[in-house]
């Protein structure tokens, strides 16, 4: 959606709707992780999901918020990209967890 940017730029009413639209997905999927209760030895891969979530929401809320802070928005766009790795990071975690609790079905995490 960042082709938006093109035809108005930050002001373009389309790209503001869509990142606060994102950001109030990821608020959303926040909540639902805050609900959720996990095993004591899975609770620093719940924890990082919850920072990258929480990112998420706060890079697309400021990349709505473009049309009043450009800066701010440019540095969240630069942040999202970084953000995005990092998506890898936690599936990577998820994965060994798994593996090390000897869970089946482990293989939807594998990265290969």
């Amino acid at each position: 959606k960042l082709e938006l940017a093109n035809d108005g730029g930050y002001a373009n009413p389309q790209f503001i709707s869509y990142f606060k639209g994102q950001s109030l997905k990821f608020k959303d999927l926040e909540n639902d992780l805050l609900k959720l209760s996990v095993p004591n030895n899975w609770t620093n891969e719940h924890n990082y999901f919850y920072i990258l979530l929480s990112q998420a929401d706060l890079a697309n809320k400021a990349m709505s918020e473009a049309d009043n802070d450009p800066i701010k928005a440019t540095i969240a766009l630069q942040f999202l990209g970084n953000i995005a790795d990092n998506f890898l990071d936690v599936f990577e975690q998820y994965a060994t967890q798994a593996g090390k609790n000897g869970l089946s079905g482990s293989s939807i995490f594998k990265l290969d």
